[in-house]
């Protein structure tokens, strides 16, 4: 194509090295003679000065470390990035081949990613999620189109396979323009979670990127593989270190690796590199705090009691950090070596949790500790005395928030958390039991749910049988694309 550096752009406001760790140690092993900026704020002197430090591994590359701009501070960081890239672009685009635009949160690189497009010119590339903008198949992001854009906007594009902003690449002056359109179109009175995708999808399919040549990138046999949806109907394919797409072969990048346990664990194994004390150079509490964060993971965690106690104490330090949390205590939970320091440090860990998420609580929150309280009864380990009620209140909430806003692509994650949390005795378990059967065109099983809703028994019987016609159903539906 050319003989100029290829680049990386990514955003990482308010992440510490425990999250950008595996993003920046795979992108060290596997992509050279590349420039890698990220825009950081809200940063530790510890997570600093690990970037600092790895960065200097780059081969043929640099890392530069930007500030994120004071007047987009207060906006969602997944939709202020779009006008950062595209000033930064505007001014050095000139200087790069190829850049690709990348979450850092839950991406890896599995290979050099810009060497699948060196023959192509001039291009964009979109990879595909795995389902339908309606969220008929799966994925479903209608509701957040019609919040942007409205509900005819949303209707128009419920047939399309959905595209994600998580990971794109192009040539250097077609990235420039979907970067300026993206900020162009974005709503000035609107910033919630799931804008920019929503934006994403509007522009690619009301053709409003002026670019020749699209590349839609399958998660079958492309570059991408996005796994949350694809993995719902796919089985998770590993091969040595590598995670696999449809086709059995290595894609070069993987997005939503923490979603799936399997995923996230080979992550762990490839791209951390443990760290087995705390640097006693680094004592401001974000710092203490990162480094708590890497220290659970270890072996030995043990060994590091009385530092991470003194730590989970001061749940204000794990304030954003809520999905580290759980999985650090699942990490603990399972430990083979199970004896009474880690014992302590799981109630710690509980302790903490319940602190961080009480301001923000979230579906996934739900299920994942509703699989550890089981775990915990199942092995005789301590639950702390106001967890479980803790989970049901706060699942409650979810679920009635996803009702209200007639969330009907969560409606069987909202099903499945009140069956977890023990909330079949709830008015809403079976109204959505009833919203489910009706969309998977069961009217009995509906009738059976509605009759249940008005005697307010509790009765489950035939929960998993709508279950399994719903994923039938899904599997059946799958347009050609998709179901290679």
């Amino acid at each position: 194509m050319n003989e100029k550096k290829n680049l990386v752009l990514g955003f990482a406001k308010g992440y510490n090295w425990y999250i950008l760790e595996p993003f920046i140690r795979s992108f060290v092993k596997n992509i050279h003679s590349a420039d890698l900026i990220l825009f950081i704020d809200d940063y530790s002197e510890f997570t600093y000065a690990q970037l600092e430090k790895v960065g200097e591994e780059i081969q043929g590359g640099t890392l530069k470390l930007e500030p994120v701009p004071d007047t987009l501070k207060e906006r969602f960081p997944a939709n202020s990035r779009w006008k950062v890239f595209a000033d930064y672009i505007e001014n050095h685009g000139s200087e790069y081949g190829q850049i690709c635009i990348s979450d850092t949160r839950d991406v890896v690189f599995q290979s050099d990613i810009f060497k699948f497009f060196e023959e192509q010119k001039n291009y964009i590339g979109y990879a595909e999620d795995f389902g339908d903008i309606g969220g008929k198949v799966c994925c479903g992001i209608h509701d957040w189109i019609q919040m942007a854009f409205g509900e005819d906007e949303a209707r128009k594009l419920d047939d399309k396979v959905s595209v994600c902003p998580g990971v794109v690449i192009g040539t250097s002056k077609e990235i420039e323009v979907l970067l300026k359109k993206m900020w162009e179109y974005m709503p000035a009175d609107k910033d919630f979670y799931g804008l920019d995708q929503a934006l994403y999808v509007y522009l690619v399919y009301n053709n409003l990127v002026p670019v020749d040549n699209e590349i839609f990138i399958s998660c079958h046999d492309g570059a991408i593989l996005n796994t949350e949806w694809f993995h719902a109907l796919n089985s998770i394919k590993l091969d040595g270190d590598f995670v696999l797409r449809g086709d059995g072969k290595i894609p070069a990048a993987i997005h939503q690796y923490d979603r799936h346990k399997k995923i996230a664990d080979l992550v762990d194994k490839v791209y951390r590199v443990p760290i087995s004390q705390p640097d006693k150079n680094f004592s401001d509490s974000k710092s203490l705090a990162d480094q708590c964060l890497h220290l659970m993971q270890n072996d030995d965690a043990e060994n590091n009691c009385e530092f991470l106690l003194n730590c989970l104490s001061k749940a204000e330090n794990f304030s954003r950090h809520g999905n580290e949390l759980i999985a650090f205590w699942k990490k603990l939970l399972y430990k083979k070596n199970f004896n009474a320091k880690i014992e302590l440090l799981g109630i710690a860990t509980q302790r903490a949790i319940i602190s961080v998420l009480a301001n923000g609580f979230y579906l996934n929150h739900g299920k994942y500790l509703c699989r550890l309280m089981d775990y915990c009864k199942k092995n005789n380990r301590t639950i702390v005395a106001e967890l479980p009620e803790f989970v049901k209140k706060n699942s409650l909430k979810a679920v009635k928030f996803h009702l209200e806003k007639k969330n009907s692509n969560r409606y069987m994650r909202c099903l499945d958390l009140m069956a977890r949390a023990g909330l079949t005795d709830s008015e809403y378990f079976y109204i959505l039991r009833s919203e489910i059967c009706l969309m998977i065109n069961r009217k009995d099983l509906a009738l059976i749910a509605q009759q249940d809703l008005l005697q307010h028994k509790n009765y489950v019987g035939d929960f998993e049988d709508a279950l399994a016609n719903f994923k039938a159903e899904m599997r059946k539906n799958l347009p050609d694309e998709i179901r290679r």
